[in-house]
């Protein structure tokens, strides 16, 4: 398995801007490292093609990722399902990179901590609080995170650790 850093990362963006159409979100760790968080680094690109995106879609990805040393797998494309969930996460974008045929974006801080906030694991913890120094929330942004955390703590399912992590994520927000 790669570690996919900030070279490897950049490398297959440029390479999909040539060859992919569409507006593309990247996600996750990703971004983290495309932001520059130096200790950060992860094991796959997370990548939501547009709505139209097919098999052939697909497929060019993990050619690309190939092309860089990559395995096919490394390409992860599960957070489309999670995005898809959040009301009107097309506001919350960033953009990285657009050519005539190609967009990508990013989450802003408040769409990446929704997204983050969801499941989050020890590195979803730290890519949250990282985010919150590169890119503050509002405080509107911030109370809204606040009462959807708040709703998942309420959650009986929901395990001892990620009840403390949900706690920690919830004193950094002001």
């Amino acid at each position: 398995m790669t570690v996919i850093n900030t070279k490897i990362s950049k490398k297959f963006l440029e390479l999909a801007a040539k060859e992919l159409k569409g507006d593309w979100v990247v996600m996750g760790g990703t971004v983290m490292v495309l932001m520059g968080v130096n200790e950060r680094f992860t094991v796959d690109i997370d990548l939501a093609g547009p709505k139209t995106a097919t098999q052939a879609d697909t497929l060019k990805l993990m050619t690309i990722a190939e092309k860089i040393g990559l395995a096919p797998e490394a390409i992860n494309q599960a957070g489309a399902f999670f995005l898809n969930r959040i009301p009107r996460w097309e506001d919350n974008l960033v953009p990285i990179l657009k050519t005539k045929h190609f967009s990508l974006s990013r989450p802003n801080s408040f769409l990446f901590l929704q997204l983050k906030s969801a499941r989050l694991s020890e590195s979803d913890l730290g890519d949250c609080l990282n985010m919150l120094k590169i890119e503050p929330l509002t405080p509107k942004q911030a109370q809204n995170l606040k009462t959807e955390i708040n709703k998942a703590l309420k959650n009986s399912k929901s395990t001892n650790e990620f009840k403390q992590r949900c706690h920690l994520l919830l004193k950094s927000l002001k």
